[in-house]
């Protein structure tokens, strides 16, 4: 199973947060979930990765992969196990990076604290798409 994370850039209360991906991310792997897609978009990406790092510790045949937004964003390297570059594998036409990542997932991981149109555009397409959708905090997207 892929699982896919989106969120916002900036966090006004990571520990929550932080604490919220500790508690759900041994469930989803529990259930199959083998690759985690990310992107270096912001604070929640970065949660998000040392989320899924911590849990290699316990279940080492997870992969994190990092999906970057653009070819000349940095990015912490020991993060993830390897990079999938849209823009290299010619799949970054015309689509959002965010929609590439819902496409090739089956579960998407969410938070929300700060309204932001495009994050919550993404979350619909989610729910067209037939995502399983997990967000902090959970309230409707549509």
């Amino acid at each position: 199973m892929n699982v896919a994370f989106c969120g916002n850039y900036h966090l006004t209360n990571p520990e929550k947060i932080q604490q919220w991906l500790n508690d759900i991310l041994p469930a989803l792997i529990e259930n199959g979930a083998e690759n985690f897609y990310l992107t270096n978009y912001g604070d929640f990406d970065y949660l998000a990765a040392a989320a899924v790092l911590l849990q290699k510790s316990a279940y080492k045949h997870i992969n994190s992969i990092l999906v970057p937004v653009c070819l000349h964003t940095p990015y912490k390297r020991e993060l993830y196990d390897r990079i999938f570059n849209p823009f290299w594998q010619g799949e970054a036409k015309r689509i959002s990076i965010r929609k590439l990542l819902i496409d090739k997932s089956q579960v998407v991981i969410a938070e929300m604290i700060q309204d932001e149109a495009c994050l919550r555009r993404a979350l619909r397409y989610a729910q067209k798409r037939r995502r399983l959708i997990l967000q902090y905090p959970f309230y409707s997207v549509g």
